[in-house]
């Protein structure tokens, strides 16, 4: 029965994956930017709202009705798939994670046919798409950190030069190279879309959650109040920037030791496995048709996990 059960979820995942990925999933994204290119502070009247689920036939797409609320629940994984950059929408992630461990649980069932060991596969699998997207979003984040003294001496120069802080973002969209330009004209665009300027600064500092982002925004808010020369402001935050980003890179040399040694012993069961049951497959299936040597693998696997945590824990030094 749970077999029956397990190929039936297999099935619709791969189909309902299939409509997501190639039909519905572009279309719930254009809608969504355009949506945010219409968001204004007032509240829209839900009459027009409707306007905006409607194809050119007039129709109503049934999607958006049903699956309104899990939009809403999957907000967070959106926020985190804009961040790294990606093309794809929340629910392709979290049908990668759901489909995926079924695959993998078939797989590893079929080739070594013990169940507890296919279970945990399958559910480190369900994490992978979500750590693969964490480690895209971090990976565009630090470049994001990396370009941002540049972009802070340009904006600084275009202000000299006699720019508004609009055109020298604009300038700023053009000159800098992905992903920051690409920040930068988000933000000139949705200004020409009528939104005002602080709204715009401040989604851009909930878009990229960084200390220097945040900086960046609160020094061009203080100053379109206050007053001020903005242009020595943003010279001054980025050398703040550029120090900051130097202290990141020695802390990084200072604790490679540790990471490396993190890595090192984590790969070393896994990959000392790999070569006995290249050479010796009998030695090493005794682990998974044993009883005790289920229990066994199941538990090392499991502290191995908690040592990658508490490694990666220690490494991470605050700076």
């Amino acid at each position: 029965m749970l077999i029956v059960l397990l190929t039936f979820a297999l099935v619709f995942a791969t189909i309902g994956g299939a409509y997501w990925l190639f039909v519905a999933g572009p279309e719930a994204q254009a809608r969504a930017v355009l949506r945010r290119r219409l968001k204004t502070d007032a509240p829209v009247p839900q009459r027009h709202l409707s306007l905006l689920k409607r194809d050119a036939q007039g129709r109503i797409h049934l999607g958006d009705e049903l699956l309104g609320p899990l939009y809403v629940v999957l907000a967070p994984l959106q926020r985190i798939v804009d961040r790294a950059g990606l093309k794809v929408t929340a629910v392709h992630v979290a049908l990668a994670s759901a489909g995926l461990p079924v695959v993998v649980f078939f797989s590893v069932l079929r080739a070594i046919k013990v169940w507890p060991l296919a279970a945990l596969a399958a559910l480190i699998a369900s994490s992978a798409p979500f750590l693969i997207l964490k480690h895209l979003e971090g990976k565009r984040m630090g470049q994001l950190e990396e370009q941002f003294p540049e972009a802070g001496q340009l904006l600084a120069r275009a202000l000299r030069a006699g720019h508004t802080l609009i055109s020298a973002l604009s300038l700023a969209a053009e000159e800098l190279p992905a992903p920051l330009g690409t920040e930068f004209k988000l933000m000139h665009d949705k200004q020409n879309y009528g939104a005002p300027v602080p709204d715009v600064l401040r989604e851009f500092a909930t878009r990229i959650p960084s200390l220097d982002v945040r900086l960046f925004v609160t020094a061009v808010l203080m100053q379109r109040e206050t007053g001020g020369n903005l242009a020595e402001v943003l010279d001054r935050l980025a050398g703040l920037v550029r120090e900051r980003f130097r202290i990141k890179g020695e802390v990084r040399a200072l604790s490679a030791h540790g990471r490396i040694s993190g890595w090192v012993l984590a790969a070393m069961p896994p990959t000392i496995a790999t070569v006995i049951f290249v050479t010796e497959p009998d030695r090493l299936m005794i682990m998974f048709t044993d009883p005790l040597g289920i229990k066994m693998v199941i538990a090392a696997a499991l502290m191995q996990i908690t040592g990658m945590l508490v490694v990666r824990k220690l490494v991470q030094i605050e700076y």
